[in-house]
């Protein structure tokens, strides 16, 4: 702490193997950008109100819905987001966003599933006959976040099927899930969050 000032100061830098002291900024700015992701994702199965962060846009493309949140830097981040509801009770059982990293523009897709999910089974996403492995990154009290890449083959398998399912088991349970994934307003949807 500065004695002066009262704030916390952060640590001195240190030596890297290589000698040079200067901090390593990048992952930092890495790791912040999939927090940032992963909170956008879990916000998806949020009911309204439930002390997240307030949407600055909502707006609709098809099934998919463009949703913008303030992060502490004051920047805009967006994401596509998808709720799906169980049949029978119109609950949320998962969810699904897209959202592209500011700074490489890598598209990443996340899916928020229910807890009890069988992390060593793994979640495969499929788009025609284009296969998604999903990696699981954490669970947290809305469900388990899955997550991986969009390379430029797999976004064209997307724009070009009927639909997408997602693919996994819960503990406890013989036969996987499967959860189908509409791709309806998705072109549209990528576009707005392009845009952004």
């Amino acid at each position: 702490m500065d004695a002066t000032s009262g704030k916390l100061e952060p640590p001195p830098a240190r030596p890297y193997a290589d000698g040079s002291s200067a901090r390593r900024e990048t992952k930092t700015m890495k790791s912040a950008a999939v927090s940032l992701f992963l909170l956008l994702a879990a916000s998806a199965l949020a009911p309204a109100g439930a002390g997240m962060a307030k949407p600055l846009a909502g707006e609709a493309f098809g099934d998919w819905l463009l949703r913008c949140t303030k992060t502490s830097t004051g920047e805009q981040a967006c994401a596509l987001h998808q709720r799906i509801m169980a049949e029978d009770t119109r609950q949320p059982v998962a969810a699904i966003a897209l959202a592209r990293n500011r700074d490489s523009r890598e598209l990443r897709l996340a899916a928020v599933l229910p807890l009890g999910l069988d992390i060593p089974a793994g979640v495969t996403g499929k788009a025609g006959a284009v296969t998604l492995p999903l990696t699981v990154q954490t669970c947290v009290r809305r469900g388990c976040i899955a997550s991986t890449a969009v390379d430029e083959k797999t976004l064209d398998a997307l724009r070009g099927a009927d639909g997408f399912s997602l693919t996994f088991k819960m503990r406890l349970v013989a036969e996987p899930t499967t959860i189908p994934v509409s791709l309806k307003g998705l072109e549209a949807g990528l576009k707005a969050l392009d845009a952004r």
